[in-house]
This record gives structure tokens, C-alpha cells and sequence, in this order.
């Protein structure tokens, strides 16, 4: 039904669509986190776990930007075909 190149570009779109539902889960439970008197005590928790966010934005849009550019780089021809609108 579908090419690989169309796989790619739908799981791009699905991968960034989940990151965009995903992203507010991983906030609150980071508020959670930070907000515990008794985890306030562990040395170098407050800086892994502000940098989290970051971490799981770049890596989700990451990978699916790169899957999302492969499958249209993909669809449009491949390797030593220039395209049309050049």
C-alpha cells in the first residue's frame, strides 16, 4: 500500500505529533519532581532534571525531522536526480 518513503514521512509526522502530546505529561511530572522537599537533597538532581525537557524535545524532533527529510529527500528521487524546481 505504502512505499517506504511514505512510511517515513508518516512516522515523521506521527513522532512529531506525539512529541507535542507528550511534552506536557513530561513537564508536569518534572514539577512533580521539583517540587518533593524529600528529592530536594540529592546533589545534581535539580540540573539532570531541568535539563530534561531539553533532552526529549531535541531527540524526539530529531529523529523525526530526520525521518520526515529522508522519506520526502526520498520521494522526490533519490540520490543524483536534481529536482524539478530547479
Amino acid at each position: 500500500m505504502f512505499n517506504s518513503n511514505a512510511m517515513k514521512v508518516v512516522g515523521g509526522i506521527l513522532g512529531l505529533a506525539i512529541c507535542l502530546l507528550f511534552f506536557p505529561i513530561a513537564l508536569s511530572g518534572i514539577d512533580e519532581v521539583l517540587g518533593n522537599a524529600n528529592l530536594a537533597d540529592y546533589t545534581g538532581l535539580e540540573t539532570i532534571v531541568k535539563i530534561t525537557p531539553m533532552i526529549i524535545w531535541v531527540g524526539i524532533f530529531l529523529g523525526s525531522g530526520l525521518s520526515l527529510f529522508f522519506g520526502i529527500k526520498g520521494g522526490r528521487g533519490g540520490k543524483g536526480k536534481k529536482s524539478r524546481m530547479a
